[in-house]
């Protein structure tokens, strides 16, 4: 009470000695003060324009929640980080157990796997997708070897500005546009992207055309985590895949768990330098690993290839890739074997269903190529330090790639991606100069020209000098 008191008796005081100094100070100022508001009333708007203007700017060039989302996602080692995933609803782990639910459960993986969908488009979903966008990855987007534009209109598929492929790259990937058709045939909305087939994604070219200043989609087999323009797809190597099941999971079957050879198994040729990590004294001479490298040019020479299906004989088999990805990891989890993977940045569009500890084994990356015979034969130590539990990741595994990843499964994600797509145009696709029949480029050799990228027809985006 004495502090209520205190409080009003200075109040009246200030109001006894100070008003009248207060009063005749306010006069003599006032022209200033008048001026001060009126400079402060406009320094507020200008900074209510500019703030208004900076919010505008970081919304429309400024990665969405959406894109962060698919940013903290990936991880340099790939894979690895996909404990931390915010982008998906549950964990493969949590949905998907071989055993006896494996039907129901199977499909709840399936939910899973379609959600890579909405993880690729993610970084489109503010914006949209425009015409110019198209057009600037058609022009200059995309790389020299085997790309193509592809336009789904009308349910007809056409292929524009084919570039030279790798071996049967682009022929085999057409047929998996046609089998896409062929699955859905009344039913596929109009679409107009394009398409980059070799190992590596090309780099975001944002600001190189005059009128097509911002990178455009391009669907591709891998991508690394800066990518946000890549739109990972089921690529050609998913061609017959339902007879690749059969065959290598029959013969895995044979072979019994007990019977097989305790050892880290790897038959291939890792393209560019990563081939010599597995060739090194360490390598070849643990008695852990069973690993060659074949190749026609030099290595274990073709004596010592094996068919994936030959592989299924070993408890262990060794995914390594090379300058991107290898699109084998798939048949090696039909083995029924351990895969024992080493991370790479580079992923598939199904990669997100890979679980350390529940599929399959993934490694630490390996900084050296003096350290890989002795990392690796570590790695197969643990394994057969808990042998039960590594009989479970193989088993998961093989469930996954047999029960998850089933032709019809890559047939839906087709038709999911092609379907998202098209919600995000912002143009009604229009059949280009350069679009031939699909049919045309495949059957028909006076028909299918490949071309280099610069004698694509170019309408909008103009190239700078």
């Amino acid at each position: 009470m004495s502090g209520h008191v205190g409080l009003t008796q200075r109040n009246s005081l200030w109001q006894q000695t100070g008003c009248a100094s207060l009063q005749l100070w306010y006069s003599s100022c006032r022209p200033k003060t008048q001026a001060l508001q009126q400079y402060s009333l406009t320094a507020a708007i200008f900074g209510l324009i500019t703030l208004a203007f900076l919010l505008g700017f970081r919304d429309a060039w400024s990665p969405r929640p959406e894109e962060l989302l698919i940013r903290n996602e990936w991880h340099s080692t790939g894979w690895q980080m996909r404990e931390h995933a915010v982008t998906y609803s549950r964990r493969v782990s949590e949905v998907y157990i071989a055993g006896d639910n494996a039907t129901t459960s199977a499909e709840a993986a399936q939910d899973v796997l379609l959600e890579g969908v909405e993880r690729d488009l993610a970084p489109f979903r503010h914006r949209g997708i425009t015409l110019q966008m198209i057009e600037q990855a058609y022009c200059v987007g995309t790389a020299d070897v085997s790309s193509f534009r592809v336009q789904i209109i009308d349910n007809q598929v056409y292929i524009a500005g084919e570039t030279e492929g790798f071996h049967d790259l682009n022929l085999r990937n057409k047929k998996i546009l046609a089998s896409v058709i062929g699955a859905f045939p009344d039913s596929l909305p109009d679409v107009d992207f394009v398409f980059q087939g070799s190992d590596w994604m090309p780099p975001n070219s944002n600001g190189t055309h005059e009128n097509c200043q911002q990178q455009g989609p391009i669907f591709t087999a891998n991508k690394q985590a800066h990518d946000a323009h890549g739109i990972l797809f089921p690529d050609e190597s998913w061609l017959d895949w339902d007879q690749t099941q059969a065959l290598i999971s029959t013969a895995s079957k044979r072979l019994e768990w007990h019977k097989r050879e305790p050892r880290l198994l790897f038959r291939g040729a890792p393209t560019g330098d990563r081939a010599y990590w597995l060739d090194t004294p360490g390598v070849l001479e643990s008695e852990e690993l069973d690993v060659k490298v074949v190749s026609e040019w030099w290595g274990a020479g073709r004596s010592e290839y094996l068919s994936p299906a030959e592989q299924c004989r070993s408890k262990y088999l060794l995914y390594f890739a090379g300058n991107t990805w290898a699109s084998r990891l798939k048949k090696l989890l039909l083995c029924n074997s351990t895969v024992v993977v080493h991370p790479s940045p580079y992923v598939g569009f199904w990669w997100h269903l890979l679980e350390h500890g529940h599929n399959v084994h993934v490694v630490e990356p390996i900084q050296r190529p003096e350290d890989s015979g002795e990392e690796l034969a570590a790695a197969v130590r643990e394994l057969k330090s808990n042998d039960t539990r590594a009989r479970e990741i193989a088993a998961n595994g093989f469930h996954l790639a047999l029960h998850v990843l089933t032709p019809e499964a890559i047939l839906m994600y087709w038709h999911r991606l092609l379907t998202e797509y098209a919600k995000l145009q912002r143009f009604t696709p229009t059949l280009h100069v350069d679009a031939i029949p699909l049919d045309r480029s495949i059957f028909d050799p006076q028909e299918h020209v490949q071309r280099p990228q610069w004698e694509r027809t170019c309408h909008i985006c103009t190239r700078m000098a």
